[in-house]
């Protein structure tokens, strides 16, 4: 057993409990968009999840009888401050789903759009003095600056639910400990400005659209926005239809599979990236979705772009309706899932309660056994991070990590091919490996990385008993480099190697005819240990 995951971690005794506050801004017997989207949001909550409370408000309960509600702003935070602060604890998630019409700047048009009344007029008055004036990306700050942004209702006297407002509101719940996560999905045009204000820990938030445009709606007859469809449908895992003359939900029998980590649950980033993937609207450019989850106030696609922002994603990762025990991928609990969380579970690999390798954290989707799919969960969440007070990644558990040295060794170029051997030296009990190597994209081209035959790590007893948990290359990583990243463990009782030898071979082709430069970074060389008391 790895010597990181010697301590088990305490289990609350107060059970995960899960709440929901839905709201259907507006709703037009012609054109019922929101009312299907809330409709659709409440069915999969209600029927498909067990929510210990769904707070639900509509423009017209009449044709929503399992409404609460009318659907103003003042109901939406008295539903916030007060219904979800009496009834949700540290230990629980908070879903709110928002479906309306919201306003700010538009940057194809470069005016603001959304606040028909003058006296609604974006002034730079809301009291959030790093979002005010004209709307423009700080590239030094890394977020969009500039004018607040609104979700809106059709309903009462102030129909303006402003972004500093839902902040203070979601403050007030933060500060009195009444929510583990909160996730905050909003359907509604600039919602992704909300991503400056309501980015916190242990928050994600969810938009259809980027701080400075539009969210697309579908045609009459549809009934469903794209974007707000395909979300709902990677939670419902079926395809619906909207009937608008019985305000209900058909069920089609078309299943949808959104579970591409293949655990058998749909987290929230799996059921953003289906939709990101289906959103008829983002393929076409129309309407950049956006999510947030570590708190550092920048979506996951910089600058309204396709840039990824690849900080972010853990916490959604792990956040799912109905399975409060999956376990967290950052198995030694240091804020960052790397090489060393995927050793812990491939110490274990195999077995089962009782067996002396047994370890319940590596258990991660708790079905008492710890294989495939244990393991493939924390490779895919591979480089992901908790962000902590002081904004670092956390710190590496020592006692897991052991004394060598990893070093690049060039062979020579033959018709501008060569490869480079990833070499360790004075190695003692490795288990496991993670490196990364960055090298100048103008002058070299990887072609390959590859585990040669007799390369240091190959089993001894089993050839299936190795685990590669990432393998590749991208040879446009940034504006100038190219960027390889290997990370390799052996599996179960696979016993581990000491000495010297070559971990792994790239080939590259020399584009510009010069002597290669590398940068070797972010090694991580993983000791074996015998199992610890008490796990």
């Amino acid at each position: 057993m790895m010597s990181a995951a010697s301590t088990v971690r305490q289990v609350a005794a107060d059970p995960v409990e899960y709440w929901a506050l839905i709201v259907c801004g507006e709703y037009e017997p012609t054109w019922q968009w929101f009312a299907a989207d809330s409709a659709f949001m409440y069915h999969t909550l209600r029927y498909h999840f067990s929510f210990n409370g769904i707070y639900y408000l509509h423009p017209d309960p009449s044709i929503a009888p399992e409404a609460n509600g009318t659907a103003t702003k003042e109901n939406m935070r008295w539903a916030i401050t007060n219904w979800l602060n009496q009834s949700s604890d540290s230990n629980d998630i908070v879903f709110i789903y928002f479906t309306d019409h919201g306003a700010g700047f538009n940057s194809h048009t470069n005016e603001t759009e959304g606040l028909d009344e003058p006296e609604h007029a974006i002034d730079g008055s809301r009291g959030d003095p790093v979002d005010e004036g004209n709307e423009f990306w700080n590239a030094t700050m890394g977020r969009w600056m500039g004018f607040d942004e609104t979700i809106m209702l059709q309903l009462g006297n102030d129909r303006t639910y402003w972004d500093d407002e839902v902040k203070s509101d979601l403050d007030y719940l933060a500060s009195r400990g009444k929510y583990g996560k909160l996730i905050f999905v909003s359907f509604a045009c600039y919602s992704g400005g909300l991503v400056d204000d309501l980015s916190a820990p242990n928050r994600l938030i969810i938009t259809s659209a980027n701080e400075t445009y539009t969210s697309q709606t579908q045609v009459p007859g549809d009934f469903f926005n794209a974007w707000s469809e395909c979300f709902i449908e990677a939670l419902h895992r079926q395809k619906v239809n909207w009937n608008p003359y019985s305000h209900s939900i058909v069920h089609t029998g078309i299943p949808v599979n959104a579970d591409w980590s293949n655990d058998r649950n749909v987290s929230m980033w799996e059921a953003w990236d289906y939709a990101w993937k289906n959103d008829y609207y983002r393929q076409q450019g129309n309407e950049t979705p956006w999510l947030d989850d570590n708190g550092n106030h920048q979506p996951n696609y910089i600058q309204g772009s396709e840039t990824l922002d690849s900080y972010d994603g853990l916490l959604s990762m792990e956040t799912y309706f109905g399975s409060a025990n999956l376990r967290t991928a950052d198995v030694n609990n240091d804020a960052i899932v790397d090489i060393v969380d995927v050793s812990i579970v491939a110490v274990a690999f195999g077995s089962r309660p009782g067996d002396p390798k047994w370890n319940p954290l590596a258990d991660l989707n708790n079905d008492r056994v710890i294989d495939i799919i244990d393991i493939t969960h924390v490779a895919i969440h591979l480089g992901k991070w908790y962000p902590t007070g002081s904004g670092s990644r956390g710190t590496q558990t020592s006692s897991a990590l052991m004394e060598g040295n990893i070093s690049l060794s060039v062979r020579p170029s033959k018709d501008h091919v060569f490869s480079v051997d990833v070499n360790v030296a004075g190695a003692a009990n490795l288990y496991s490996y993670e490196f990364k190597v960055y090298y100048d994209k103008v002058a070299l081209n990887c072609v390959g990385v590859d585990l040669s035959k007799g390369h240091f790590l190959e089993p001894i007893n089993n050839p299936n008993k190795i685990f590669t948990a990432k393998m590749e290359f991208d040879n446009t990583y940034n504006a100038t480099h190219g960027r390889i990243w290997v990370a390799v463990t052996l599996l179960g009782d696979e016993p581990s190697k000491t000495g010297d030898g070559t971990l792994v071979t790239i080939t590259f082709t020399d584009k510009a005819k010069v002597s290669p430069t590398f940068s070797l970074q972010d090694t991580i060389l993983v000791k074996a240990e015998p199992p610890s008391a008490g796990t």
